[in-house]
């Protein structure tokens, strides 16, 4: 039965991530927002200022203007139907309102500012005490791997040295993914104040542009989850087979029309992920994943080819993004 993974194995490990990020990165700045900057509402339109959706700036209000509002601003203003904005002067409650609005945006943007500074120093303290539940997916892959080769009648354990090695490779290398998006998280957290100040330090677009940013980043924490669970079953598997002196394997597919390359399917070969459709069944070396041969004759007489030849990527099945195909240990 070949092996493969499944979501059993990756969702515990992207749940961790998930809380991970948001202590690391979110959970300051989340609590900001949560804040009210004011006590009472008084009417439609101050209520709009304050909250953001709504601005004013030198006798012209955009924004966002339902029938309550725009039935205000209809008392001491006129609707420019082609800009789409109110013209016109308020009375001094009103200016009032916008002038506090804008102050509180920006006091609000500041305390952002100030909280997305100390996210690097706060992932660099926090990073090498991180831990992922990779044993699951540890234990039954070294299972199921074991299996297939007692069916070679191969019976060979596997060690605890190699057990610790493939743990705490995966676990430097998710520490790294994090330590990486975190630099591309405060870039973008910026991005995203300097945006927001060029509006002028509109509070709903601030709060829109932040929840947007925080759902990117737990798709962030499911994309890592899945590809590294992925590689590391993978790497499991191969060990596993490379221990037992197993060289040759066997490509095997999900045989369904989602396999990359498939005629009518919807993925096709990119780059990073090749052609697998038509790798399916075709003979591979763990010891050199560039080559394949079309039989195991042809593996036994040393019939290599390039798996350029098929479009394929130079790697082992499992390592592409998303990749679901297996290998099925062969003995010549």
């Amino acid at each position: 039965m070949p092996v493969r993974m499944t979501e059993t194995y990756y969702a515990p490990i992207q749940k961790e991530l998930e809380r991970y990020f948001y202590e690391l990165y979110w959970k300051d700045i989340l609590a900001l927002l949560k804040k009210p900057l004011y006590n009472a509402k008084i009417t439609a339109l101050i209520d709009a200022l304050r909250s953001g959706r709504v601005q004013y700036e030198s006798g012209v209000f955009t924004g966002k203007f339902n029938v309550t509002i725009s039935k205000e601003l209809s008392a001491f203003a006129k609707y420019d139907g082609r800009a789409k904005v109110w013209r016109g002067f308020p009375p001094s409650d009103v200016i009032a309102a916008a002038t506090v609005a804008n102050d509180q945006g920006r006091k609000l943007s500041d305390m952002i500012t100030q909280k997305i500074r100390e996210i690097p120093s706060r992932v660099e303290s926090a990073v090498g005490s991180l831990n992922y539940s990779i044993g699951l997916p540890l234990e039954k892959m070294s299972y199921e791997a074991g299996k297939d080769l007692s069916s070679l009648g191969i019976s060979i354990d596997m060690t605890p040295e190699l057990s610790k090695r493939l743990v705490e490779e995966y676990t430097t290398n998710m520490n790294l993914n994090i330590v990486n998006w975190s630099d591309s998280q405060v870039t973008r957290l910026r991005d995203m104040i300097e945006k927001n100040a060029l509006s002028g330090y509109n509070r709903a677009e601030l709060e829109a542009m932040i929840k947007s940013e925080y759902g990117t980043t737990m798709s962030k924490a499911k994309f890592l989850a899945r590809q590294e669970t992925s590689l590391f079953v993978t790497s499991v598997r191969d060990e596993r087979y490379s221990s037992a002196g197993v060289d040759i394997v066997k490509w095997s597919t999900s045989m369904d029309i989602r396999v990359t390359g498939a005629p009518g399917g919807p993925n096709e070969p990119s780059k990073g992920h090749g052609n697998h459709y038509l790798m399916q069944g075709k003979f591979c070396k763990l010891s050199d994943p560039t080559i394949y041969a079309d039989s195991l004759e042809d593996a036994k007489a040393g019939k290599w080819k390039s798996k350029s030849l098929l479009g394929a990527e130079p790697e082992h099945a499992g390592k592409a993004f998303l990749c679901r195909c297996t290998y099925i240990p062969t003995l010549l």
